[in-house]
């Protein structure tokens, strides 16, 4: 988005770069031979993306923690090597 300088957040603002996502996310659908359902979005930072990333695994491991919270849980781990992104360490 930064490279066309578009607001592409919803179909309105910007009707063809919405477009354009649909068509990748279900590009990369067919590529890693994911159900028809499949639904994705593409996001306009790393940091955005590690955050998202990192929310799901959460909720991966720490299924109820939506509900019951984190208090009292054992301690999750998260594995990057040194050249993750920044926002990977700050967000853990």
């Amino acid at each position: 988005a930064a490279a066309l300088n578009v607001n592409a957040m919803v179909w309105h603002s910007s009707p063809a770069a919405t477009e354009l996502e649909e068509v990748t996310t279900d590009w990369l659908r067919q590529l890693l031979g994911l159900p028809a359902e499949f639904d994705g979005v593409i996001n306009d930072t790393a940091s955005s993306s590690s955050l998202y990333a990192l929310a799901a695994a959460r909720d991966a491991a720490f299924p109820d923690a939506h509900e019951k919270g984190l208090f009292g849980q054992s301690a999750g781990r998260v594995y990057a090597s040194d050249q993750a992104h920044s926002s990977i360490e700050k967000g853990v």
